[in-house]
């Protein structure tokens, strides 16, 4: 059991040297700056748990109502919104963070391809990193199509909110 937590920690472990590179000028931030940084950093570590978080349980009965099928370990739904639920709603909230962060971590000059391709690539890596761990540790999670469009639709709503807001000051 134990042995489904391995590639959480690793991608933790990685994320967190990847992320130290914001640290090392930390005495040139102002401390909203500061603030973008230490609240990015733990967004993105609550969202990495949850995204590759072994399930601790069976899937519930509610995958029952959709069709799927199994590649390897993985239960894949390739049919987007069979079933509209408060899990479509999670996965846009859970990457709403990122589309902000990422307005705020990036310049004012970037083009809207750029966030479609960063919104779509989160939304890529989510799924496409569970449905990898299903095949290597037997992660117990779902892989759906429509994961990955409310990953990308809740990544392109922050950051277009994000860039209509007076968050200047946050910016890196």
């Amino acid at each position: 059991m134990l042995i489904k937590f391995i590639p959480l920690l690793l991608i933790l472990i990685v994320f967190q040297r990847f992320y130290q590179r914001y640290w090392r000028p930390w005495h040139r931030y102002t401390w909203q700056q500061r603030v973008t940084v230490v609240s990015a950093n733990i967004y993105a570590l609550c969202a990495l748990t949850l995204v590759f978080m072994p399930a601790l349980f069976p899937l519930s009965f509610s995958h029952f109502h959709y069709q799927y099928t199994t590649i390897g370990r993985a239960i894949v739904i390739l049919k987007p919104y069979q079933v509209l639920d408060s899990q479509q709603f999670f996965n846009v909230l859970i990457t709403f963070p990122a589309g902000v962060y990422f307005a705020l971590f990036s310049k004012k000059t970037t083009s809207w391809k750029v966030v479609f391709g960063v919104a779509l690539g989160i939304g890529l890596m989510n799924e496409s990193g569970q449905f990898l761990l299903d095949q290597i540790v037997g992660l117990g999670r779902s892989v759906a199509g429509d994961d990955l469009i409310n990953n990308a639709f809740g990544c392109l709503i922050g950051f277009f909110i994000s860039i209509k807001l007076p968050l200047s000051k946050f910016n890196l």
